[in-house]
């Protein structure tokens, strides 16, 4: 049956699927700061979170979600939002008309390095029609990332950027898009609607693209735990013992497989980690107590860039004194 008490426990009960990958402000992560909560509890220590308890919250982005005003006219033929097209998670909030310019790939060189006719097509000022696939890429790479593609075309100064989706290809959700946003519009096109852009790009039509993108938000948590210590002279030199526990969750960006969607349970990253914690917590607490305070944090929103740490140190529940 394996370890039921222990470091190889907590792992188990971290990275179990129940969990769903303990992705920052999701289920799972509030599951899991309840989890080590307990431990912290169970070894004796004390909580030293938001107003005494075990947690301290912060808000993430935890998606994207459509605003009211989305409309794609091409030609003066309105398209189907939600049917046709949709914005992308990360696209910008506005609106642009202008000239359509077809860029292919949208990238400067191909898979192999070498330089591309649609590298050196202007884009400056204009809409950016450009294939979401890129030919002879692997997937996964970053020559078949969207928000990189939209990004370089940014770049470029491109008014606003048309993501043609290759054929039966869904259009994308943004309720767990999480990336930057990009700055200006970014629409996925799909099925006959994308042909027909395809064919409006190269004759250089018109159009005009008005997207309103919002930021989705979500609570996370830190886990604040506190050892007192046994010299009352050394009451504010207080030690720091941390691990991240939040991971990727179902995947996506930040996962090595982008593109698959499964549940990513995180032993090594950082489940392992945060079973050391406990275990240090508790091989502490079990005395003999340590002459200074020692305080024991969970992080969440490390694999979304440290989010969880950087707002511990900007809003401290126990004073970060020099």
């Amino acid at each position: 049956m394996g370890d039921t008490e222990g470091p190889l426990a907590h792992v188990r009960y971290l990275a179990d699927d129940a969990l769903e990958g303990r992705e920052v402000a999701s289920q799972g992560e509030r599951c899991a700061a309840e989890y080590i909560a307990a431990r912290f509890e169970a070894a004796g220590l004390q909580p030293a979170g938001d107003s005494g308890t075990w947690t301290q919250a912060f808000a993430v982005r935890a998606g994207s979600r459509p605003g009211d005003d989305n409309a794609l006219v091409v030609g003066g033929e309105d398209l189907a939002v939600g049917e046709d097209w949709t914005p992308w998670g990360f696209s910008g909030t506005g609106r642009v008309e202008g000239t359509l310019v077809y860029a292919a790939s949208g990238l400067s060189r191909d898979t192999s390095g070498a330089a591309t006719a649609e590298g050196q097509v202007s884009v400056s000022g204009r809409i950016a029609v450009i294939e979401a696939a890129t030919e002879g890429a692997p997937a996964g790479s970053f020559q078949t990332d969207p928000h990189f593609k939209a990004s370089v075309a940014r770049g470029r100064e491109a008014a606003a950027v048309v993501l043609l989706l290759e054929e039966g290809e869904p259009l994308p959700s943004m309720d767990r898009e999480r990336r930057p946003f990009v700055g200006v519009p970014v629409v996925a096109v799909r099925g006959p609607a994308a042909e027909s852009l395809r064919e409006a790009a190269r004759a250089e039509a018109t159009a005009s693209i008005t997207t309103t993108v919002e930021p989705r938000m979500g609570e996370a948590l830190n886990v604040v735990g506190l050892l007192p210590g046994s010299d009352p002279d050394r009451a504010d030199e207080v030690v720091v013992v941390g691990a991240h526990y939040d991971h990727l969750g179902w995947g996506g960006d930040g996962s090595l497989a982008p593109d698959a969607i499964d549940i990513h349970n995180g032993a090594d990253d950082n489940a392992s980690g945060t079973a050391a914690l406990i275990a240090v917590a508790e091989a502490l607490a079990d005395g003999p107590a340590p002459a200074r305070p020692v305080l024991f944090l969970g992080f969440s929103g490390e694999e979304k860039g440290l989010l969880g740490s950087a707002h511990y140190v900007s809003d401290p529940t126990v004073a970060l004194d020099d």
